[in-house]
């Protein structure tokens, strides 16, 4: 069966306000923020205390290595917890005034990263979402779909799109948004015209041509794109080797046998993402990924997030307490001149996530 990856050119900007609901002529420019440019000036985390155990060395972590003067939203549901997370950080000597409470009232999830994109516009940083009344019903994020809006009022602006997505689908550099085929499915495009008029809508949206990785869902990884994908730029993409980190973790591990969970039909979506990608004429870079038994369970080095600051990329990698792994993957980084600054993320990555899903980037400059 021929697979295929689209590459679509960007559309004419004319058509951008047929892809936004409630907006009129005059729509300004407006391009989904690119994650491999630009220095982070705003970000927020949501910080939940019963999840504590789970997410608060991560938090600390991240807080300890990005530059102080990003300001930080922590998005919690009473001001206790808010207050909670500042006597953790103030075990140690740092004091943390970049943090900025917003208390929600009711509660929310730790993935802060799902809730949106972000977009740029000549006004400013915009919060796109998809429009409640085609998003769909969120299953255990029970407030989570309302904080878009408080972020809003902070004065960002908040934007309304025509098709769903979660946060974690989207991952971009310059010109280009990779994007993979269980994001199409959740718009349910029926024949190829459909799935070709939504890539369409897609780009002219968010301003930027757009790789479509497979036909259907069962040809990639059954999560989002940025667990198994991180690109450095438009050609270069640094993606997760399953086989790589199958061999390298049983190496390290020679008493228990082969890594369970590491069948090779549980193998194979990532393998295709690596083949169609090389196939594009992309610089694909490996990096060791492993698959546990836990479905969407991964200890990846892909989700983290990239930046530019004072001339050179920061890479802020999760790490694993797996020494020897850890170290092998701050390796593939650094051959590419960039600096790894490492955030544990060892009691968090059971729970289907990793460092980039606690993050929503708000702005960058």
């Amino acid at each position: 069966m021929i697979r295929t990856l689209i590459v679509l050119a960007g559309i004419v900007a004319g058509i951008c306000g047929a892809a936004l609901i409630g907006r009129g002529p005059g729509l300004p420019e407006a391009r989904l923020v690119s994650d491999t440019e630009g220095s982070l000036s705003e970000i927020s985390i949501h910080y939940c205390a019963e999840f504590h155990a789970a997410s608060g060395e991560t938090i600390k972590g991240l807080l300890r290595e990005l530059d102080p003067d990003v300001r930080v939203n922590v998005v919690v549901h009473r001001q206790s917890e808010f207050d909670k997370l500042r006597l953790f950080l103030n075990s140690s000597t740092d004091t943390y005034p970049q943090l900025h409470p917003i208390v929600t009232g009711f509660p929310v999830t730790p993935w802060s990263k799902d809730r949106y994109g972000t977009m740029a516009t000549k006004r400013g940083p915009a919060i796109c979402i998809p429009d409640p009344r085609i998003a769909g019903r969120r299953i255990g994020a029970p407030g989570d779909g309302n904080v878009p809006g408080l972020l809003a009022r902070k004065g960002i602006e908040l934007r309304r799109l025509s098709f769903r997505f979660d946060g974690g689908d989207l991952i971009a550099s310059r010109n280009r948004i990779f994007m993979a085929a269980n994001c199409l499915a959740r718009n349910q495009p029926y024949d190829q015209e459909g799935r070709q008029r939504l890539i369409a809508r897609m780009s002219a949206t968010f301003g930027k041509s757009i790789v479509i990785l497979g036909d259907s869902p069962a040809d990639v990884p059954a999560h989002h794109i940025g667990m198994y994908l991180t690109p450095l730029d438009d050609s270069t993409i640094v993606v997760g080797d399953p086989d790589w980190g199958r061999s390298v973790y049983d190496e390290l591990n020679p008493g228990e046998g082969a890594t369970p969970g590491n069948e090779g039909a549980r193998l194979q979506p990532f393998r295709y993402v690596i083949q169609t990608l090389e196939e594009q004429g992309f610089n694909v870079i490996r990096i060791p990924l492993v698959v546990t038994p836990l479905p969407q369970v991964y200890i990846t080095y892909n989700n983290g997030i990239l930046e530019e600051r004072d001339g050179a990329q920061i890479f802020y990698m999760p790490v694993y307490d797996i020494p020897d792994l850890d170290d092998m993957a701050a390796a593939v980084y650094e051959r590419q001149g960039i600096t790894v600054k490492r955030v544990p993320v060892k009691d968090l990555y059971h729970h289907t996530g990793s460092l980039r899903c606690l993050v929503g980037i708000l702005a960058r400059e």
